[in-house]
């Protein structure tokens, strides 16, 4: 039978899949809408950017996002460090994307983003190559929410179904238990019950006499 998971692994790990497919949705607008604005025709479209005066800054959300996937994965992993199984597996597959993600996000697409906007009247060459680099790990940062989207529901799923399998079996053998009470009480008073009156012939010598018990 599976190991069952700690209750704080359990919590930890339901916020990681939760935060992982919320980044997950953020990932895959970010990549739908506002990559193809920055990356379309750079330069020209790195400046049309920079100009709008009212535009969605991507890195306010992702940064404190990765950083509580990042927390959340860490601390489900680190819950049920005498726990072998499959949930091992995921949590230690979702800690690492959990890990590029908060790389991503925060070490690279950020500072890009900001020298991104900062450098929009600069020569075109590393408007282009600024772009270039912004799109590859933005589709790292992608590929990592994924994998660890996929990785933290399949690990926090095997942890329900662990906990599901080891009080199933008890609930059904009370159950049963007390079903088979009334059998057994009744099955008692059956072996206990008074003999009928069949069950006792008058002797042939003296019909007037008290009953007899029937020899078997």
């Amino acid at each position: 039978m599976p190991a069952i998971s700690s209750r704080w692994s359990r919590f930890w790990g339901a916020i990681s899949a939760v935060t992982f497919w919320v980044g997950l949705g953020a990932a895959i607008f970010d990549a739908a809408v506002i990559a193809p604005l920055w990356t379309m025709a750079p330069p020209q479209s790195v400046r049309a950017w920079a100009e709008l005066a009212v535009r969605p800054e991507a890195a306010r959300f992702f940064v404190p996002l990765a950083a509580v996937v990042a927390l959340a994965t860490a601390l489900a992993w680190l819950s049920d460090l005498g726990v072998r199984g499959t949930r091992r597996w995921w949590l230690t597959i979702a800690a690492v994307a959990a890990v590029a993600t908060a790389w991503a996000s925060i070490i690279e697409v950020r500072p890009i983003e900001r020298v991104l906007v900062a450098a929009a009247a600069e020569e075109d060459l590393r408007l282009i190559g600024l772009a270039g680099q912004w799109l590859q790990w933005s589709l790292l940062r992608l590929v990592a929410l994924a994998v660890g989207s996929y990785a933290a529901y399949r690990a926090h799923l095997v942890a329900v179904l662990a906990r599901r399998q080891r009080v199933q079996p008890a609930l059904h053998e009370g159950f049963v238990r007390r079903a088979e009470e009334p059998l057994h009480t009744l099955e008692t008073r059956t072996k206990a019950r008074r003999r009928r009156p069949e069950d006792f012939v008058w002797s042939e010598d003296d019909e007037g006499s008290r009953p007899r018990h029937k020899d078997f």
